[in-house]
């Protein structure tokens, strides 16, 4: 299912096309190459003194049981409202962020850009998988102290953001509410509010 973005300038159709669904095709599993492929090209992305202050915790469903057991655990860490959509993910990662700089001068200093370049690194995820027939969709929706526990994340990281990633599945999947939210127009605030100067 296509969604592109009505634009009123073109934009590259990575960009166009690639939005937040929720309707995964539970029955088509990610093998680890392609995982790979989306945390290379996280990797990527540009950082504030390319100090890369981002990690990652990916589980894959039906790979192995390591995988599937990390997929469980990041599930059983997201809100009852985002589970509601995302079983039928592929794979679901967690994005943490490293708040302090960890050598050189300022180490052990805040990294006030450090969410920031999580956020970058994020994108680059989210457009690798679309350019490879994929959806990708962050949430918010998760309980830190959980997942925290149940992945043993130290907590010197920031947990910043869970990745829902997987195959393009029918909106019929999902609830009637998040059907209708599935299929809704997408919609952005107009240049014109967001861009204090420079048009």
């Amino acid at each position: 299912m296509e969604n592109r973005a009505p634009t009123n300038v073109p934009l590259h159709p990575l960009l166009a096309g690639r939005w937040s669904a929720r309707a995964f095709d539970g029955e088509r599993t990610i093998d680890g190459r392609t995982l790979r492929g989306l945390l290379e090209a996280a990797i990527w992305a540009p950082s504030s003194g390319n100090v890369q202050p981002w990690r990652f915790i990916a589980g894959l469903r039906g790979k192995d049981a390591e995988h599937q057991a990390r997929w469980q655990a990041i599930f059983d860490g997201l809100e009852p409202g985002n589970q509601r959509w995302c079983d039928r993910s592929a794979a679901l990662i967690v994005a943490l962020a490293v708040p302090a700089f960890e050598s050189g001068r300022a180490a052990g200093q805040p990294n006030g850009w450090a969410r920031h370049d999580v956020g970058a690194a994020g994108l680059s995820m989210a457009l690798q998988a679309h350019a490879v027939g994929l959806h990708s969709h962050p949430m918010a929706g998760f309980v830190p102290d959980k997942l925290r526990a149940s992945l043993a994340i130290p907590e010197s990281l920031d947990i910043v953001t869970v990745w829902s990633v997987g195959y393009p599945g029918d909106p019929d999947s999902l609830p009637e509410d998040l059907q209708r939210r599935e299929l809704a127009p997408r919609t952005r605030r107009p240049l014109e509010e967001v861009v204090l100067a420079g048009l």
